[in-house]
């Protein structure tokens, strides 16, 4: 096993380039769920670790596919790598905080740029409809903070869609779960788990430390949002 750290431009050249790929991330909470620590607890958000959540994200570990993309964080190492050996699994993982750093750096605007030349697909809660800068085509609304019980219906909605397009997963834990489901489903497609990169153009996630800071200080949130989106800064009301 081994953290594959590739920067945000790695992903937004496969993109521009039509190169298909499902990404799929495992962070605190999805660790916390298959370790099977707290079940009946909740996470930071209040998401439920019900007994099918916990089972459910183990069994995603054993997905094998193309251009299928495991990703965590390389801070998990030696915890993630302890659980594995003992069940036989040799996983490659990406980094996945370079999504979350781009965001807390304000350098997530060639991400938006690329999209906004793309059919877009949000897979989120309702908050989420506000990100008008993305242009994006589509939105499939789950509930939230427990969204796995929307599982089969957000599946059947994305098949029902069924255009190409990439398709950006913000529904926390079951992130893996949904992904794998619609991964090779729908042609020319990208499925992609993007944490809650969105979250702060929305002002929503106020539990993450660096939200609280700019949540607090209006004029440092409005530069935050001037460098994430240029030009596009004058036409966006959060």
């Amino acid at each position: 096993m081994d953290i594959l750290n590739k920067p945000l431009s790695f992903y937004i050249e496969k993109l521009k380039k039509k190169e298909y790929f499902s990404l799929v991330m495992y962070g605190d909470g999805e660790w916390e769920a298959i370790f099977k620590n707290n079940i009946g607890g909740k996470n930071a958000e209040g998401s439920i670790y019900t007994p099918e959540l916990c089972d459910a994200l183990e069994k995603s570990l054993y997905f094998k596919a193309d251009n299928f993309f495991f990703s965590t964080a390389g801070q998990l190492l030696l915890k993630i790598k302890n659980y594995l050996i003992g069940r036989k699994l040799d996983i490659d993982f990406y980094e996945k905080e370079v999504w979350n750093e781009a965001g807390v750096k304000a350098e997530l605007y060639p991400l938006i740029n690329q999209l906004r030349k793309m059919r877009v697909v949000i897979v989120g809660n309702n908050a989420l409809r506000k990100l008008s800068f993305l242009n994006y085509n589509h939105f499939i609304e789950v509930s939230y903070p427990n969204c796995f019980v929307d599982k089969e219906r957000v599946i059947k909605e994305c098949l029902e869609y069924g255009k190409p397009a990439v398709y950006l997963f913000s529904v926390g834990l079951p992130n893996p779960i949904f992904i794998q489901e619609l991964h090779g489903k729908i042609p020319e497609s990208w499925f992609v788990a993007v944490g809650s990169i969105w979250d702060t153009f929305v002002r929503i996630g106020g539990q993450r430390g660096f939200r609280q800071e700019l949540y607090s200080d209006e004029v440092k949130y409005q530069q935050w949002l001037k460098d994430n989106l240029k030009e596009l800064y004058e036409n966006y009301q959060s």
